[in-house]
């Protein structure tokens, strides 16, 4: 029976295209009917980006910071950068804003595939292939822009060149390169990737897998590369002034930088409502994120995870041992962050597929378990599928997400007369969505910024050129164009007014 599922996956190219297929389209249609949304972040790295690559400065006048300065306690530059390229292209917009994401994504998916190809085997790297390809935490994160959601991606890169490096040595030079990447993609970097190289050292260095004078060379390429972040962490940790060099910029971030969030430790109760959170409902109550109760990798895969932990660290190869320092490096962090969600913690989902995989593997040792197991996953893909598309689901994003938005700010700022235009309150800065969707020259918009709570996590913006933020409503004795909720009109208005699916332009004369 063994030599009838090995059949089953013996044709690898055929499988392997069909999960890239499955994974391509599970995400697509979400991909492309979310164009008219925007997250605030996502408007935040997107105009960043605008700015740095039609003006080099971002908007807080940085001339390209190796951080981005953003709402005031930073935001990681990276996929700003990465961003630039689309943007050039297709113009300032949602798919130029999440473009990256989406190919990084599908990009790791086959890389997975090599991975557990050459730590396991074949099998195991077409399930974890299958398993990231339909696992909900990778749809969702592939979907929309948030730059944090890099790092998964560009640590899956890493270790696929630290794996082929023990067959071709000069590899390991470019994982030590995308490796030190990832510190400048999210925070949590800052602690999981220098974990799992210590760690992963030790393991080659014993072992003799790589000659140490390529291991050597890798290390003084991360250690190069990783200099500008360093001094970044240090600026901000001792309130230092910002370091220019040349054109770029290491910026010093507000007196709450957020990557001082890394130290805040959980009490005893939050840790384990942390470790409930994470590895057992698998949900942090973000929508963006979880459509409980199906989990970011699916609930039934906890016995296949802890199944596939213990069959790895009992196996007598050695370099599959890369997983469990993956995994380990990136638990760590519930140990650091109190306040922690499924983007803080985003590096532990690769380990924990490739884990589940393992198990997995472990007992679909005849035809019966094998389809057992899959349709297992079908029904439960299927679920999440029916959900992620519906349309409820889509109603609470679009709240989060102020569908529409960019219609009445493109509309109000059409109106040439229009002297001052007044935004709502009911928007979580709204500021950033005017700039997006205006492409405001930032140098004019350094100019005429005026803040009503400034040098904080979360700048403040009163006004800047003809815009106006944070009005309630429209006063009726105060002359304007104004955008607002449609939940505030007054039915009985008889101003001019042109109303959008979420949001009005209302003129006052």
């Amino acid at each position: 029976m063994k030599s009838k599922i090995k059949e089953i996956f013996s044709n690898t190219k055929f499988f392997f295209w069909l999960i890239i297929f499955v994974a391509i389209a599970l995400r697509i249609g979400k991909f492309f009917s979310k164009s008219s949304w925007l997250n605030q972040d996502e408007a935040s790295i997107g105009y960043d980006a605008f700015a740095l690559l039609n003006y080099g400065i971002d908007r807080n006048g940085m001339s390209f910071p190796i951080h981005l300065v953003s709402w005031g306690s930073g935001q990681n530059a990276l996929y700003a950068y990465l961003s630039m390229p689309f943007i050039a292209i297709f113009g300032l917009c949602s798919f130029s804003v999440r473009i990256v994401n989406f190919i990084a994504v599908i990009g790791s998916i086959a890389a997975i595939y090599h991975i557990c190809r050459d730590l396991f085997d074949k099998k195991v790297g077409l399930i974890a292939m299958a398993l990231t390809a339909i696992s909900p935490w990778s749809i969702m994160i592939s979907v929309w822009g948030l730059e944090s959601n890099l790092f998964p991606s560009l640590f899956v890169f890493g270790l696929f060149f630290l794996v082929k490096a023990f067959k071709k040595p000069y590899k390991i030079c470019l994982s030590a390169a995308i490796f030190s990447l990832c510190l400048y993609s999210y925070g949590s970097a800052y602690v999981v990737v220098p974990v799992f190289l210590l760690l992963s050292i030790i393991l080659v260095l014993k072992n003799k897998l790589i000659p140490l004078k390529w291991v050597s060379i890798a290390f003084g390429i991360f250690v190069i590369m990783s200099i500008p972040i360093g001094l970044f962490v240090l600026i901000n940790k001792f309130g230092w002034s910002s370091i220019h060099l040349g054109p770029f910029t290491i910026p010093s971030m507000a007196e709450n930088a957020r990557i001082n969030e890394l130290l805040n430790v959980p009490g005893p109760k939050r840790l384990i409502n942390n470790i409930l959170d994470i590895f057992v409902f698998q949900n942090d109550k973000l929508i963006f994120n979880t459509i409980p109760p199906l989990g970011w990798t699916y609930i039934i895969s906890i016995p296949f995870t802890i199944l596939g932990f213990f069959e790895t660290i009992k196996s007598k190869n050695r370099i599959n041992k890369l997983i469990l320092f993956a995994f380990i490096s990136a638990a760590i962090l519930i140990f650091f962050l109190a306040d922690i969600n499924s983007n803080r913690i985003n590096g532990i989902f690769i380990p924990i597929i490739v884990l589940t995989a393992a198990g997995i593997n472990s007992i679909i040792t005849n035809k019966t378990a094998a389809i057992a197991v899959l349709c297992s996953y079908l029904v439960f893909c299927s679920t999440f599928t029916l959900g992620f598309y519906s349309n409820s689901y889509a109603k609470k994003q679009s709240v989060n997400q102020y569908d529409s938005l960019g219609e009445a700010i493109k509309y109000a700022d059409s109106i040439t007369d229009a002297e001052t235009i007044y935004v709502t309150d009911s928007v979580n800065m709204p500021y950033i969505y005017v700039l997006f969707y205006t492409q405001e020259n930032p140098h004019e918009y350094i100019k005429t910024v005026k803040y009503s709570k400034a040098n904080i996590d979360f700048n403040q913006i009163k006004s800047f050129g003809k815009w106006e933020f944070n009005i309630d409503g429209y006063s009726e004795n105060e002359p304007g164009v104004y955008i607002i909720d449609n939940k505030v009109i007054d039915p009985e208005s008889n101003h001019d007014m042109v109303k959008f699916k979420n949001y009005s332009v209302v003129t006052i004369e």
